[in-house]
């Protein structure tokens, strides 16, 4: 509930000064009924309130407004009566304690009051100087609130300050992986925004025994480097407290320590009176020392340490990611040394095995020719004995020159000339294949049906490695076809996307392509399961990828639709 007094009018003071015209008063009705008339006779508007119904902090917002009590109030039931208008006030708004007549004002009186701005009248007495306390009053209150107001946008100033220079760190971290970068443009940014005469960053060594200057900064660039400076730890008191405590280590004077200390004569031979020493750690692990040193005596008050802490924080983090960063770049040197040698490994093995290979091809070219000559020659002359035993020895020549092709292929160097193809009639090119396939279904009881016409127009081939990949193809299907089975082999001219093709078909009465496996098929070495009773070196297939790869072809692989077995389809560009 709030009544207002009328308004008598305002004096001529308070027209010219403007100092007070308006005020709220909060308090004991008793004590807040005199000085409401008293004020109100000099020209004031007054609202009275009373404090119980004083619940919105929004309320103390409006100045100027004065709490109104008498001295009796301020006793030991104070705490109880006074503490709700307190609690929802921002701070206690100024005091006039209004003192009966005849009461007396003792120190002790003065003592019980528990605020900061305050003024004790005396009733009826100091009704004249009654507005002129009161003025007296706020006049305080503002020039109180103004100390406050300055000293919140002191502080806002200097956190604003302390975040600029960590977020510059965090910044420099984030763009430089390099330590020694980041770290000085540390040193610089703290030295020159505390108007510091030295920063240096100790690293404590591996052994924990010493530390050494990593990085050091003075003021105007004026003496000789620390760099590379070591201290052992047992020979420096503040080193040894702040590894063991990780609690900053603080000089406010040089000339409180004891002249006779390395404390003294470090701080001496720097030229500084005061010094800061900062643990840089993280998660357990002591990193090294952050010092900063002034010419000046210096106080460090509890906030400034507090921020020196998140400055080794940030300076943690930087030397962690650093040293990660190192970690990772020595590994993959290492890994990519590992891989360099393996690659030359590779190579001089493939080198020596084209090599062997190569060099095996020749002489056994020149002894399966006299073999065939051979047995040529005992046929004519009638000792059919002998010529089966040369054919069997012709055969195993032959297939020895097809794994020794087949090597040569696979081991095909990735800088080898492209592959040089001429005009060949595909018959002419499969007649050989054929041949060797027939040979090997004899002894297999398998029946090999080919398809294969003499009038096919010629196609650009290599023919050598075209024999290589279709001898694989027959070789495998009359393989792991069963006794009685059939091989079938189609050659033909076909049109595929506007373009002719070269089509050779092999289908085979085996068990089949497992169809999961389809995508590894020219791996070489590769035996399925299954196959392990069939011989051969698992390097068919990744031959006839190879020569299809040069001709620019492709492999069509199918399980057969009516039957077991399966259809490798080759196609060639026509």
């Amino acid at each position: 509930m709030s009544a207002m007094e009328p308004i008598s009018g305002v004096t001529a003071r308070s027209e010219r000064d403007g100092i007070l015209r308006r005020v709220k008063l909060v308090g004991e009705p008793e004590a807040m009924a005199w000085v409401a008339r008293t004020l109100s006779a000099g020209g004031l508007l007054v609202e009275r309130h009373d404090e119980k119904e004083i619940t919105e902090p929004d309320f103390f917002s409006h100045w100027p407004l004065v709490w109104v009590t008498r001295p009796e109030a301020f006793g030991s039931g104070f705490v109880r009566v006074r503490p709700a208008i307190l609690d929802i006030a921002p701070q206690p708004p100024p005091c006039l304690v209004v003192v009966p007549p005849g009461a007396e004002i003792t120190d002790q009186l003065v003592r019980r009051i528990p605020l900061e701005s305050f003024e004790l009248v005396r009733e009826r007495d100091e009704g004249p100087l009654l507005a002129m306390r009161l003025e007296r009053l706020l006049l305080l209150q503002r020039r109180r609130s103004q100390e406050h107001e300055d000293a919140f946008k002191e502080r806002l100033r200097t956190e604003a300050k302390r975040n600029d220079i960590l977020a510059s760190i965090a910044l420099a971290s984030r763009d430089s992986l390099n330590l020694e970068e980041v770290l000085r443009a540390a040193t610089s940014l703290l030295g020159t925004r505390f108007t510091a005469n030295s920063v240096e960053i100790w690293f404590l060594n591996e052994d924990a025994t010493s530390c050494t200057v990593f990085m050091d900064w003075r003021q105007g660039d004026a003496g000789s480097s620390l760099v590379g400076y070591e201290r052992p730890l047992p020979d420096s008191e503040p080193f040894r407290a702040l590894v063991a405590s990780r609690e900053p280590y603080v000089v406010s004077d040089r000339n409180e320590l004891d002249p006779s200390s390395l404390a003294f004569a470090a701080l001496e031979a720097l030229g500084a009176t005061s010094l800061v020493g900062i643990p840089i750690h993280r998660e357990g692990e002591l990193m090294g020392v952050l010092g900063m040193s002034w010419v000046e005596p210096r106080a460090f008050p509890p906030d400034e340490l507090v921020f020196f802490g998140r400055v080794a924080d940030q300076l943690a983090l930087a030397i962690r990611a650093a040293r990660l960063y190192g970690n990772l770049q020595s590994q993959l040197e290492a890994l990519a040394l590992e891989q360099r040698r393996r690659e030359l490994a590779d190579r001089d093995r493939s080198r020596l095995t084209a090599m062997l290979v190569h060099d095996m091809k020749n002489p056994l070219s020149a002894l399966s020719a006299a073999l065939e000559l051979t047995r040529d020659k005992e046929r004519r002359t009638g000792d059919e004995r002998l010529a089966k035993m040369l054919d069997g020895s012709l055969a195993s020549a032959r297939g020895l020159q097809g794994l020794i092709e087949d090597a040569l292929l696979v081991y095909r160097a990735a800088d080898a000339p492209e592959t040089e193809k001429r005009p060949t009639s595909p018959a002419d090119a499969l007649a050989l294949p054929l041949e060797e396939a027939r040979w090997l279904a004899v002894a297999r009881h398998v029946t090999v049906e080919a398809d294969v016409s003499k009038d096919l127009p010629k196609v650009p081939l290599d023919p050598a490695m075209f024999r290589r990949a279709t001898a694989n193809l027959l070789g495998n299907a009359v393989k792991f076809s069963p006794p009685g089975g059939v091989v079938r082999v189609k050659c033909e001219i076909v049109p595929d996307e506007g373009r002719p093709f070269l089509r050779v078909t092999v289908t085979d009465q085996g068990p089949g392509f497992p169809a999961a496996e389809r995508s590894r098929i020219a791996t070489p070495y590769l035996r399925f399961q299954g196959s392990e009773k069939v011989p051969g070196t698992g390097l068919g297939l990744t031959v006839v990828q190879k020569v299809l790869q040069a001709h620019r072809g492709r492999l069509d692989v199918a399980n057969n639709d009516d039957g077991p077995g399966s259809t490798f389809t080759l196609w060639i560009p026509a």
